[in-house]
């Protein structure tokens, strides 16, 4: 095996094995968020190579790999929700007396969204999610180190190049696009930082570069994900009280300018 199939090996070891981190204790929040990173730095991998697989091939992956991630997206997001306003009640502990029917509220509901992370559906999903992606390991899709290689370096370069004219030209009132550079950042950072000793130029530049545009782009996207996370579950909480205090949480949410 070389070093490009051992990269793919190792991430695909490190999904299986966060996936039964989190089998043994679906309570920690660390554990959600580690493991959908994993599959999120799985799925860059897979499309930094697309050009060299079976497009049929690579869609079918792409897609087993994106809906293991989404079953564990509502549950990552009660738990966005449950850090975003604990923070806020630690700032402002005398805005409501409801503070804590809005935590008991998350804690339930995210007993349940996590119940629903084990039914046979949903663990069907990820387990041939991660079974198919043994494939990747077993592929050589190159003839030799200086294919690699070239083919690494047009490919992050171009990528790289498209992400630093698009950071300098979107407005940052268009959060849709802002959103977009900063899933593209991660993807270069990704590949940069997994494949960088695969190659003998060093991609630690990429690395930094990707990184901080993706921390710059950060803030703004982060508010706004809080503030549609708030306005949509303050929509189908029952509780009067808790809901007028989500709705204040929300509406004290800064953006970016």
């Amino acid at each position: 095996m070389n070093k490009r199939q051992a990269v793919f090996e190792q991430q695909i070891n490190k999904v299986s094995a966060l996936y039964l981190d989190y089998q043994n204790n679906p309570f920690s929040n660390q554990l959600v968020h580690d493991l959908r990173v994993s599959i999120r730095e799985l799925r860059s991998l897979l499309n930094f190579i697309k050009k060299r697989l079976d497009k049929d091939h690579y869609n079918k992956l792409n897609r087993q790999l994106g809906a293991a991630a989404r079953v564990f997206g509502p549950l990552r997001e009660l738990d966005v929700l449950y850090d975003y306003c604990e923070a806020y009640a630690v700032d402002y502990p005398e805005t409501s007396e409801a503070y804590y029917q809005l935590f008991n509220t998350f804690v339930k509901d995210r007993r349940i969204e996590m119940n629903r992370t084990f039914n046979k559906s949903n663990s069907t999903i990820i387990q041939q999610a991660i079974e198919d992606a043994k494939e990747i390991s077993e592929l050589n899709l190159f003839e030799d180190k200086k294919d690699w290689k070239k083919y690494t370096l047009k490919r992050l370069k171009k990528k790289y190049k498209k992400l630093r004219h698009a950071f300098k030209t979107v407005e940052i009132s268009d959060y849709e696009a802002v959103h977009e550079i900063r899933k593209r950042a991660k993807k270069v950072r990704y590949v940069a930082t997994y494949f960088d000793e695969t190659v003998s130029k060093d991609l630690n530049q990429y690395r930094k570069d990707a990184k901080a545009i993706q921390s710059e782009f950060g803030e703004i996207t982060d508010a706004h994900v809080n503030y549609e996370l708030l306005t949509e579950y303050a929509d189908k909480v029952p509780d009067e009280n808790v809901r007028d205090l989500l709705i204040q949480i929300r509406d004290d949410i800064k953006f970016a300018e």
